[in-house]
């Protein structure tokens, strides 16, 4: 058990998940993207069609070009989309996509772990409630139970996962908390993240599928969203002292849907 690498990691998904509550509470159920998804009835099976066409993009990336450059227009695009979502709760479009982009520009300028997991933090609590308000709460548990399973798969078995974490590393443009073990490690370069380097490394995913279910849940309650956010730390928690002992790669995502669900139904229960 590491006490700072764990609290390192707690704070900025507890941080992600209570700011997309937020975003929730704000939206009133449509504004921006969120209201145009809508009006398309956005459906289980094609976010996970969108989902499993993405995956094969990056890997069919991954083997027809070494250049950097394409992963990073699309990382970019990923954030910027994030970002305007989330400053529309407060500015009109043009000045959003201003500010989003000047972000984006202090992001790649200042390039330390710092800067890189603030921009995560922000996209993941941006575009996770665009896709929670589109589905039901039983519709959001039904998405993290099969993406659950394939994590495991892909971790374990295909090992395709952990092969693309690194080539999206090694062209610095991962969706991706970096984690490090020391306070001083906040102030690396991101150039300097590569996996056994002292960082622990966790998907971005890993924010934004149990917030999509945290998100379908707080429209109708979100005292039961709150306590979904605990039960998720607390498969983290699990998780992390798995990982301690078994110092290889795992997936976080089976022990943060078990943590999510439970609490989700623990706040139905006592709400």
């Amino acid at each position: 058990m590491k006490p700072n690498l764990f609290f390192f990691t707690a704070f900025p998904f507890a941080c992600a998940y209570l700011l997309g509550l937020f975003v929730v509470s704000q939206t009133g159920g449509g504004i921006g993207a969120v209201r145009t998804l809508q009006d398309t009835q956005l459906s289980l099976t094609l976010f996970l069609v969108l989902f499993f066409a993405a995956t094969a993009f990056l890997l069919l990336l991954s083997h027809i070009t070494k250049s950097g450059a394409v992963y990073r227009v699309v990382f970019a695009l990923l954030l910027c989309f994030g970002l305007v979502q989330l400053f529309e709760l407060v500015f009109p479009l043009g000045f959003s996509v201003a500010i989003a982009l000047i972000f984006l520009f202090g992001f790649f300028l200042v390039s330390s772990v710092w800067m890189h997991d603030l921009i995560i933090v922000l996209v993941a609590a941006g575009i996770a409630p665009v896709f929670g308000l589109q589905f039901s709460e039983h519709t959001a548990a039904l998405l993290l139970i099969i993406l659950s399973v394939y994590d495991i798969g892909a971790v374990f078995v295909t090992k395709h996962m952990v092969m693309l974490a690194h080539e999206m590393i090694r062209h610095q443009a991962s969706f991706a908390l970096f984690v490090p073990e020391r306070i001083r490690g906040f102030g690396a370069n991101v150039a300097s993240v590569v996996p056994g380097s002292g960082f622990l490394i966790v998907g971005g995913g890993d924010i934004v599928l149990p917030l999509i279910a945290l998100s379908a849940v707080a429209r109708t309650s979100m005292t039961a969203a709150l306590y979904g956010v605990v039960g998720a730390l607390a498969g983290m928690f699990i998780n992390h002292l798995l990982l301690t002992v078994a110092r290889r790669p795992l997936p976080a995502l089976p022990f943060l849907t078990i943590g999510t669900l439970i609490g989700i139904q623990a706040g139905h229960l006592f709400s």
